[in-house]
């Protein structure tokens, strides 16, 4: 998810381009200084955690999505996916004083959204299953994960939650996400394509050698 970097003022249509080639940005609590991750191999290559941006603090084989201050400055949180593509992973944070990275959480099918909480002494996260069930959980960022650990619930709802951030009087910025695949298609004698979907992720897999049946999975099933 590579691109440039920019910045621009509320109703300015003028962004000023910072950098190349950053997947992700944050800024800090004095708003002078930016994370930045890259990713210069892509997907199945390296990611790199910048602060402030030029400063590698964190590398790996993973990749590195939500980077996120904490509100005190010593501390960045992200989401870690260890198979590369930016769809699952676990909850990780950097100690900005040795450069320590401690994993919090197990690894979700699906993860995606971090915030730090209103004190600052939680990081609230998104995760569940599938991209069809995530659901608002927070950790501690002192408390580095063992098996059988669990999140502290914060909120459930019926779908899938994204968080994208969290103001210091406390209100919660989230999406409620309905994602939908549909299969579409028909024989070439057909004027017009039809639906061919069974539930809400339909994925093709082939098509039969007389082009009058498709093979299809749905819902990971």
């Amino acid at each position: 998810f590579a691109g440039t970097l920019a910045v621009a003022r509320f109703g300015s249509s003028t962004p000023r381009e910072q950098q190349n080639d950053v997947d992700e940005a944050d800024w800090d609590p004095s708003g002078k200084q930016m994370a930045v991750v890259r990713s210069p191999g892509g997907i199945g290559g390296t990611s790199l955690l910048e602060y402030p941006i030029g400063t590698k603090r964190y590398e790996t084989g993973n990749s590195i999505r939500f980077p996120r201050i904490s509100r005190d400055g010593t501390r960045i949180a992200f989401l870690e996916d260890p198979f590369g593509s930016g769809e699952a992973g676990h909850v990780s944070v950097l100690n900005l004083a040795d450069n320590r990275v401690a994993v919090l959480t197990k690894d979700w099918r699906s993860a995606r959204g971090l915030a730090w909480s209103a004190d600052g002494r939680e990081i609230w996260f998104t995760a569940g299953d599938s991209r069809t069930n995530r659901i608002l959980y927070a950790v501690k960022p002192d408390r580095p994960f063992k098996p059988g650990d669990r999140p502290r619930l914060v909120y459930d709802s019926p779908g899938s939650l994204t968080l994208f951030d969290i103001a210091a009087d406390g209100r919660v910025l989230l999406t409620f996400d309905d994602d939908r695949r549909a299969l579409v298609g028909g024989p070439i004698t057909d004027k017009a394509e039809r639906d061919l979907s069974w539930f809400d992720d339909s994925g093709l897999a082939d098509v039969s050698d007389d082009g009058a049946s498709v093979l299809f999975s749905d819902r990971d099933g």
